[in-house]
């Protein structure tokens, strides 16, 4: 604190009450005086509504009663004062929805990449570097290896990828399915935002690869 030298407090401070007024914090700081006559005044006020057992009233445990003080305000700060997202903890459970992703793989280096991920299975899941948890892998869709070749009349065709290690990659199109909310950012799981283009990476027991949102939809 700071010390600061002060006349009595009675004399410096007559618009409060002398009696209720410490007399042995002259050298404190305004700020911490104020704070001692106010606790002073409350605990002196106080005893009178308490018995020698410390109830209230002759009723009522002051221990009791703080504790549903305390528990009331745990309940109004978790579940009925918004937070960040701008929703309490009860709308958000009132406002949960299903949000479906589609994402894409390129280059998924796997030889049977549909033994190791399987529709319905549940995978981890990461997004914008932060952990979501699990969602449902609902979809997968495996799209074709080809490579282009020019043609005698100047145009461009897809053919088939003869290459032997091209059956190692694989591109792959995703359907991920989790439980989210709606807000005015736009659809979020776990409090994360969802948005095209966003990376993800997905974690299971045999694999760890990197895909990117490209579709995001909102289920009634």
């Amino acid at each position: 604190m700071f010390p600061v030298a002060l006349k009595s407090p009675r004399q410096s401070q007559s618009f409060l009450s002398a009696r209720y007024w410490p007399t042995s914090h002259d050298s404190l700081a305004p700020d911490s005086l104020l704070y001692v006559y106010c606790l002073s005044f409350f605990w002196r006020n106080i005893m009178a509504f308490l018995d020698k057992k410390g109830r209230l009233f002759g009723k009522i445990s002051i221990l009791d009663l703080g504790l549903a003080l305390l528990l009331l305000v745990v309940l109004v700060g978790g579940f009925i004062v918004p937070g960040k997202s701008g929703q309490s903890a009860v709308q958000a459970q009132l406002n949960t929805k299903a949000i479906e992703i589609d994402a894409i793989v390129i280059g998924f280096n796997a030889s049977k990449p549909t033994d190791i991920l399987k529709e319905g299975d549940s995978t981890s899941i990461i997004i914008r570097n932060q952990p979501y948890g699990e969602i449902r892998l609902k979809k997968i869709q495996q799209l074709p290896k080809t490579v282009t070749a020019s043609q005698p009349n100047g145009t461009v065709k897809a053919f088939p990828d003869p290459r032997p290690e091209s059956r190692f990659s694989n591109n792959l199109i995703l359907t991920l399915e989790g439980k989210g909310q709606v807000t005015k950012e736009g659809p979020v799981l776990g409090n994360i935002p969802v948005k095209v283009g966003v990376p993800i990476d997905l974690d299971g027991k045999l694999y760890n690869f990197r895909a990117s949102i490209i579709e995001v939809r909102v289920k009634e």
